[in-house]
């Protein structure tokens, strides 16, 4: 379930997690659904205390797996107004706060945040849909990675295309991609080297499965995986 003040940016969040779902960016009136997978859907809650006064009655009824909590870097304000949402709804477990925009991030919204999410006991993330830092961190901490590549290829199959986006600080030739990668102590294997070094943003996902001789479904796990680990910027749906 996904809760925030209006303009925090809840519905980008959305479809940055989830690039083929087919958001409503109006504010929502009370609560909108969006199905994600069997039996799994994603619950936005419109951006008003009264909204989450309503919401709260019914709550605790809800199978709710995980609360995602937005506010927007840029205003502190709506830092303190999500922390007074969850304390509304009562929710101490499976908490994520999203401090959202850090491309537009201010140091008083971050540590605000960072003091409200230990007050929550939640996991705070800070990602930015614009450039897609901290998404893959975000989308792996809710378990969504299989339903993205599930939602993706079914993209596909109407016609899109999947293009990762490379990362402009990743390094371009092996030996300097080799120690950043032990520098940030991050291990991937010969294999994640080998496809992060056709990551140009032009390549298709067939076309490095295809260079690199492995089937496409194993190509796009590893791609998923490496974006989730911050080496990828996005894997970008074209039309």
């Amino acid at each position: 379930m996904f809760i925030g003040p209006k303009g925090s940016g809840k519905s980008s969040l959305m479809k940055a997690l989830i690039p083929s779902l087919n958001v409503d960016f109006e504010e929502a009136r009370y609560y909108r659904d969006y199905k994600v997978g069997d039996n799994l859907y994603f619950r936005e809650v419109e951006g008003k205390m009264d909204a989450i006064d309503i919401v709260r009655l019914t709550f605790p009824r809800w199978n709710v797996k995980a609360l995602v909590v937005v506010a927007d870097s840029s205003r502190p304000d709506t830092v303190s107004k999500a922390y007074g949402m969850v304390t509304t709804l009562g929710r101490t477990e499976n908490i994520a706060f999203v401090l959202n925009k850090t491309d537009l991030e201010t140091e008083e919204a971050r540590q605000l945040a960072v003091e409200v999410s230990s007050k929550l006991g939640a996991t705070l993330f800070e990602v930015s849909c614009k450039d897609g830092a901290g998404i893959g961190k975000l989308r792996s901490w809710l378990g969504l990675e299989e339903i993205a590549v599930i939602s993706e290829r079914a993209a596909e199959a109407r016609g899109g295309r999947i293009v990762p986006i490379p990362l402009p600080d990743i390094p371009r030739e092996e030996g300097e991609l080799r120690k950043y990668l032990d520098e940030k102590k991050i291990k991937v294997d010969d294999t994640d080297i080998a496809l992060l070094l056709l990551v140009d943003g032009e390549r298709t996902v067939d076309e490095i499965a295809e260079t690199m001789g492995l089937k496409k479904f194993n190509a796009l796990v590893r791609l998923k995986r490496l974006t989730s680990l911050g080496l990828i910027k996005e894997l970008a749906i074209t039309i």
